[in-house]
């Protein structure tokens, strides 16, 4: 005669692993497609094939995770064609910032270069300014030593005449060699 078993006589282990049993739906579509799987390469119940169930589903196991790579290994080459793409962006990115460095160190000296320059000439500028300034007031221009040699015919001559007393008497000390008696030296 059978006796019922509680299950505080039970070994607590071997309770928990059939209440989860007890407890499982066998309704869900993993366990149905899993079945179905199971179905279509395991023959007769019998004790022969539970022995090789194991290494039958070992197999199928390793088959699927070959197929599985191979479904992968387009996508594994795409991701390796992108980063070997990417190493060559990095690269040439590097490329032109080095060539960019270098143009803004040329560019520097070619910037120095050009405000030296530019300082120079507006030097130069303004010291024409003065020498032009210095000979209007040393020298006579050319239309009014042209009056003075053709003579007082009009009103040119008078005013280069006066210019010229101007020059005389504003510069005396740039006259003076001229009037000095100069020596010939043999």
């Amino acid at each position: 005669m059978a006796v019922p078993v509680s299950s505080a006589d039970m070994n607590p282990t071997l309770a928990k692993k059939l209440r989860k049993v007890l407890e499982m739906r066998l309704d869900t579509p993993e366990l149905t497609g899993s079945l179905m799987d199971l179905s279509s390469f395991y023959g007769e119940n019998s004790p022969e094939h539970r022995r090789g169930l194991r290494a039958q589903l070992e197999r199928r196991g390793v088959e699927v995770h070959k197929k599985m790579l191979e479904a992968f290994r387009p996508v594994a080459e795409a991701v390796q064609e992108l980063d070997r793409s990417v190493d060559d962006v990095i690269g040439k990115c590097d490329g032109v910032t080095e060539r960019l460095r270098e143009v803004k160190e040329k560019n520097a000296a070619l910037i120095e270069a050009s405000e030296t320059i530019q300082s120079k000439r507006e030097s130069v500028a303004s010291k024409r300014e003065m020498v032009g300034s210095f000979f209007e007031q040393i020298f006579l221009r050319p239309d009014e030593a042209a009056a003075l040699t053709q003579g007082p015919e009009n009103e040119a001559f008078f005013s280069a005449l006066q210019h010229l007393q101007s020059i005389q008497r504003d510069n005396p000390v740039s006259y003076t060699h001229l009037t000095l008696p100069t020596k010939r030296i043999v």
